[in-house]
């Protein structure tokens, strides 16, 4: 695996020379960070970043937070991920993919051609798959507490999300959603707004027709 790289906060990023790695390069670094343009951090933040793919999310985040925990289950990305992340020791990185339920291992489509090293744990039509670890959420929002949380995990986020009962501490919860498949936005989609809404989070009116996908941040008044 042949990779580039290009230097971020004074240290070395490492990188694939393909369209998924170039895109979250521009999507998540420097000014025009789209998750952090939307809900900026604080310095007390505890940052749980559910699908970390190679670490342009935590890179961006890890100098201005207290802690980040990030999660990625593709092998490949992980090993990048975990590469670009040894300048930030306040950064923890877990080949894991996070699940609503509680079982050790499942069933990961990895991305082909020009976006590999991404990919999903709902089954894609023309895709190989293997066997990952698993953690569930519930233990690692116990463990960790986050302040922030994101999620861009290719469809899972409304497994996760949709029902869960979100801790009181969580401020900010920033996903990249997905509609790739008619129940998504048809029924999972506004189920994961309601839910969102029954908690006191706010967001800005949200337009998903004719797109794959939309990033939007979920915020809240937390009570100290």
């Amino acid at each position: 695996m042949e990779l580039l790289h290009k230097t971020i906060n004074e240290h070395e990023f490492f990188y694939r020379d393909i369209t998924g790695d170039r895109y979250v390069l521009r999507e998540n670094l420097g000014n025009s960070n789209v998750y952090l343009k939307r809900a900026p951090v604080k310095s007390s933040d505890i940052v749980l970043d559910l699908g970390g793919h190679i670490g342009t999310f935590a890179a961006a985040v890890a100098p201005h937070v207290k802690m980040v925990y990030t999660f990625e289950p593709n092998m490949e990305s992980f090993s990048i991920l975990k590469k670009n992340m040894e300048p930030y020791p306040n950064v923890k990185c877990f080949e894991l993919a996070v699940i609503s339920a509680t079982q050790k291992d499942i069933l990961y489509f990895p991305a082909n051609g020009t976006d590999q090293g991404m990919g999903s744990l709902h089954k894609q039509r023309g895709r190989k798959s293997y066997w990952v670890k698993t953690v569930d959420l519930d233990s690692i929002l116990l463990a960790y507490k986050p302040t922030y949380i994101k999620c861009d995990i290719e469809g899972e986020e409304y497994d996760l999300f949709c029902d869960r009962q979100i801790p009181t501490q969580v401020r900010v919860i920033s996903f990249e959603v997905h509609f790739g498949k008619k129940q998504w936005h048809e029924v999972a989609y506004p189920q994961l707004l309601k839910n969102l809404r029954s908690q006191g989070f706010e967001f800005p009116t949200l337009v998903h027709e004719k797109q794959w996908a939309l990033i939007f941040s979920a915020t809240r008044k937390v009570k100290k």
